[in-house]
């Protein structure tokens, strides 16, 4: 079921008080309305007459059996304990509908659901935007990198992954850049795309080569954080100062 309940806050602007609903669990099966309030970026947000935006991130496990997708969100920071996030995952998707002694519909359930561990709400977004359009995660993770490898300038001006934004009419998918900000070698502003694009048919070429790219990337196929920055957040690959710190995106007392 869904578990929401009322905060109240004051506008950092101008003190004025507001109140929006906070969620712990989303089952959109039985409140489709919060499926098109995460989609429209309106979960956890709130606006002032000022015009002074609120959000909030929390953790929250977000259901929808009916597609097949079992997410535990946990707060953007958190990827630096990735395997105790991702044994949480597997711990709750184990206890829900795959562990002995549950009916057979059940297990048949546990078989065919998703199970996924992401890091605040716009990455839960980009997961509930692949199933809206049939889209398999891994695959667009993988079209990420194709992308990226051919606009490998953008690397040095800091861009660190994609995230996907739309699928268009016209069959595109669009991706917004998110980018490091403390770039190598920035670009001058106007060479600094805040979007790449990719047709829908490289999508499909790559998703028939699926299982070849499973076994070349197995952990991204496999577990449940889906993301090309699982290497960014590999503690072999952090910096002697994100080693001091204690991963990316902290910094030294």
């Amino acid at each position: 079921m869904s578990i929401l309940h009322a905060m109240e806050g004051s506008c950092v602007a101008c003190g004025a008080a507001y109140r929006l609903e906070i969620a712990d669990s989303l089952n959109v099966e039985r409140r489709p309305a919060l499926h098109a309030m995460l989609l429209e970026r309106r979960l956890h947000r709130a606006t002032c007459a000022c015009g002074q935006e609120a959000f909030f991130e929390r953790p929250l496990t977000y259901v929808d059996l009916g597609r097949g997708l079992i997410a535990q969100v946990f707060l953007p920071g958190q990827q630096v304990e990735l395997d105790v996030c991702e044994g949480l995952v597997d711990h709750m998707v184990h206890h829900a509908l795959r562990r002995p002694g549950l009916p057979p519909i059940v297990h048949h359930l546990g078989a065919h659901v998703r199970a996924r561990a992401v890091f605040g709400l716009e990455e839960l977004r980009e997961k509930v935007l692949c199933l809206e359009h049939g889209l398999d995660d891994f695959v667009v993770e993988i079209l990420k990198l194709e992308l990226i490898l051919s606009a490998i300038k953008l690397v040095d001006d800091g861009l660190e992954t994609l995230r996907l934004e739309a699928v268009t009419p016209a069959g595109w998918l669009e991706f917004t850049v998110l980018r490091h900000p403390h770039p190598r070698a920035p670009l001058p502003e106007h060479l600094r795309p805040q979007r790449l694009a990719a047709p829908l048919s490289a999508y499909r070429d790559l998703l028939a080569r699926r299982d070849d790219l499973a076994r070349e990337q197995p952990a991204l196929a496999t577990r449940p954080w889906c993301s090309l920055l699982r290497e960014r957040f590999n503690p072999h690959n952090w910096t002697d100062e994100e080693r001091r710190a204690g991963g990316p995106g902290r910094t030294l007392p």
